[in-house]
């Protein structure tokens, strides 16, 4: 028997037991209505994460994946790239790397003769779908060479001189102050010696490029 039919059978003998007044019977009822519009809710709920869940429980099951070594801690992202739930091409996307990232590396598999990464995107205010899946061909390594292309992440330290404004021909006049904490940062935009920055929080600053840190190459 449905939940739905339940909750309706146990109302109404609520209402035979009690010797109920009109107004309590409505008070019942629309209490009752209340709980059966609960269980719809739910019950649509759970179809629509069933259906979610299958794809991915047959994906699994399908699958192998060796463990192999690696050395990289960090690969370096120079295209977009979707960033999967499993290590599979058309596997559910979690998120997308922007181009010139790099990525944490926790792990390397080989699945199919072709080499995965699970990998740690930087994330700069909720830590959600930040880790997943990518192929090892859409990634470089990491080295001095790449590291002058790097987007994201950017660190600003505590106590970096910072200019409060959206463009560079906003600096001229514009007093510096001085960051509270480390920040992590996207560079947006670079001119000259200066370069700009949007930051946790949704915070955007101009810095001057001996002033960021990128992530060190090991």
């Amino acid at each position: 028997m449905k939940p739905i039919k339940i909750c309706s059978i146990f109302f109404a003998f609520a209402i035979i037991l009690c010797g109920c007044s009109n107004n309590e019977i409505a008070s019942i009822q629309a209490e009752a209505d209340q709980y059966k519009k609960r269980i719809e809710a739910l019950e649509i709920e759970n179809r629509e994460l069933q259906q979610k869940l299958t794809p991915v429980q047959l994906k699994q099951g399908s699958l192998t994946l060796n463990y192999i070594e690696g050395k990289d801690k960090r690969r370096f992202v120079e295209q977009e790239v979707p960033l999967l739930l499993i290590p599979q091409v058309d596997a559910q996307v979690l998120n997308k790397i922007e181009p010139n990232t790099v990525v944490e590396v926790q792990d390397f598999v080989e699945v199919n003769q072709e080499v995965w990464l699970y990998v740690t995107m930087p994330v700069f205010d909720t830590p959600a779908n930040m880790k997943g899946w990518i192929k090892e061909p859409d990634t470089q390594l990491y080295t001095v060479e790449t590291q002058s292309k790097v987007k994201s992440p950017i660190t600003l330290k505590e106590g970096t001189n910072v200019y409060k404004v959206n463009l560079f021909t906003e600096i001229q006049g514009t007093e510096t102050t001085k960051t509270e904490v480390d920040q992590t940062c996207i560079l947006s935009d670079e001119q000259e010696q200066f370069v700009a920055l949007s930051c946790a929080g949704g915070a955007s600053f101009i810095v001057k490029k001996s002033d960021i840190f990128f992530p060190p190459v090991e």
